[in-house]
């Protein structure tokens, strides 16, 4: 499942760099934020909690709730990104 991941992060990290502009020298949470995309293994969580709460709830409100949740998700890992600041 690993690996997956990680081929997956590579190719997302291609298509954000060609957004943004970048040269490879640019970080891959970096360039990701400035192209304004997730992280790949993020929304693909997002999904699963949508999949398991939607019988509870309406699918709509579920999805709101769930990309709320993503973004702070996404904001919290840059904030402790080691490479932020540098």
């Amino acid at each position: 499942m690993r690996t997956y991941r990680v081929i997956m992060e590579r190719d997302q990290s291609k298509g954000a760099l060609r957004i943004a502009s970048a040269s490879r020298t640019v970080s891959g949470e970096a360039v990701l934020a400035i192209s304004g995309e997730i992280p790949i293994d993020l929304p693909a969580f997002e999904q699963k909690r949508i999949y398991d709460r939607h019988p509870r709830t309406d699918r709509a409100e579920a999805a709101a709730l769930e990309r709320e949740r993503t973004l702070s998700q996404w904001q919290r890992q840059w904030r402790e990104s080691p490479q932020v600041g540098e």
